[in-house]
């Protein structure tokens, strides 16, 4: 079906620039203009697979009995569907701009996304039994399939899901995130510009900056709205040397440069090495020793249920692993105790990012953002000062095999000048 007249058809003219990418691809795959994932016994199959309530399921059944009645909405159906399972590297921020459905589909709206979303539910499943997930990991896993679509309620006034949410969650029916305990953990890749080194004897490690990262006096990564960077960071590997600017622990480059004597030190990660990235759900306490449990259990789920899939660190990008914590809490609250657990490394999070999620909607305006946590109080007493919010590092590794948790253990371990060469 023509894209224009689809958008003409359900009134989301505005969103054509967004649907156009593999448009045309999506619709010459589409067999005979029939959608599979739309019909009754698929979808309600899905919906009870995931756990969700007899209320939504029956919802569901009637949104995709609506959606495979009107061709418009059919086709562009299986076209979120194409790019959300089948276009590689498709982008995100297209699906984040999906258009919302109110118009076309009225109180059914926000289950146009669910119906997109479970398209794939056969292929999870069938990941899931191949390699023996348990029904007590793969509930754990799809509970954050109604748990986001209850965040999402006051968009469309019930449960539902955007585009956003839908593009997020596809990846739990990839079978590539596991909720166990407090944490989710999913497969992926460290793309970040540093790399890391271990002591063959003393078992220590170094992240050294990648060649040629800007960063600031602060040894922070520099951000597009800084000042002109203070300085570039070098690193250069020849046969018995590794020379480059160290980032300590606490998340902060080094304009000083060290050199390791390659003989006495191996390289443990880098660019492109798998890792598996560990996701922080909000909207309940951050239990210190949940989150430790989390990370035990991915130390045994994985290895024994994806032995192909190998990992070689514990990797995360948030606000949660911003140093400033540090200064506005108790050093005995959750937050501070948990970003201490981890090897910080500079990543370049926003002021604004910080702001919208710790004070949502009132972001814009402090005057009247809320101040019932600890963490806002002491965020806006830092600001009402005069003082700037200053994010610090931001990212953050830890490899299995040190994990102690609670020891904070790459803190706590003296950072080891004695072992570096001239």
């Amino acid at each position: 079906m023509e894209l224009n007249r689809v958008v003409e058809d359900l009134g989301i003219e505005p969103s054509r620039e967004v649907l156009e990418p593999a448009w045309e691809v999506s619709q010459r795959v589409m067999a005979d203009g029939e959608v599979p994932f739309l019909s009754p016994d698929f979808v309600s199959e899905a919906c009870r697979g995931i756990y969700l309530p007899e209320d939504i399921v029956e919802a569901a059944v009637a949104a995709a009995a609506r959606v495979a009645n009107e061709p418009a909405l059919r086709a562009l159906a299986w076209h979120c569907h194409w790019c959300l399972y089948h276009v590689e590297g498709y982008s995100s921020r297209l699906a984040d701009d999906w258009p919302c459905m109110k118009g076309p589909l009225g109180e059914l709206a926000g289950l146009f996304y669910l119906l997109v979303l479970l398209s794939r539910f056969p292929q999870m499943r069938a990941t899931h039994r191949a390699h023996g997930v348990s029904e007590r990991v793969v509930r754990e896993s799809m509970d954050q399939i109604y748990l986001r679509g209850e965040s999402c309620s006051e968009i469309f006034g019930q449960w539902g899901l955007d585009g956003h949410a839908a593009r997020w969650l596809a990846n739990f029916l990839r079978g590539e995130i596991y909720a166990l305990g407090r944490l989710e953990h999913q497969f992926n890749v460290m793309n970040d510009p540093f790399r890391v080194y271990r002591h063959r004897e003393s078992s220590v490690v170094v992240a050294l900056s990648e060649d040629g990262v800007s960063f600031r006096r602060d040894g922070q990564r520099h951000r597009g709205g800084d000042a002109p960077p203070a300085w570039t960071s070098r690193l250069r590997i020849t046969g018995d040397r590794i020379a480059g600017h160290p980032i300590l622990p606490s998340g902060r480059a080094c304009e000083e440069m060290v050199t390791l004597a390659a003989a006495d030190w191996v390289s443990v990660l880098g660019p492109g090495d798998p890792v598996l990235y560990f996701h922080i759900p909000g909207g309940i306490p951050l239990d210190h020793t949940a989150c430790g449990d989390s990370f035990r259990a991915a130390m045994d789920f994985f290895p024994r249920h994806f032995p192909d899939r190998p990992y070689k660190a514990f990797f995360c990008g948030s606000w949660l692993l911003d140093t400033q914590l540090e200064d506005w809490l108790p050093s005995g609250s959750n937050l501070v105790r948990f970003l201490r657990e981890f090897y910080l490394v500079p990543g370049g999070i926003s002021e604004r990012s910080i702001l919208q999620t710790v004070f949502g909607n009132a972001a814009d305006d402090l005057s009247r953002a809320p101040g019932d946590t600890s963490l806002q109080r002491a965020m806006l007493e830092h600001v009402s000062s005069g003082r700037a919010i200053d994010p610090r590092a931001g990212k953050c590794f830890m490899f299995p095999e040190d994990l102690d948790w609670g020891r904070q253990v790459y803190r706590t371990t003296k950072f080891p000048w004695h072992l570096v060469g001239d």
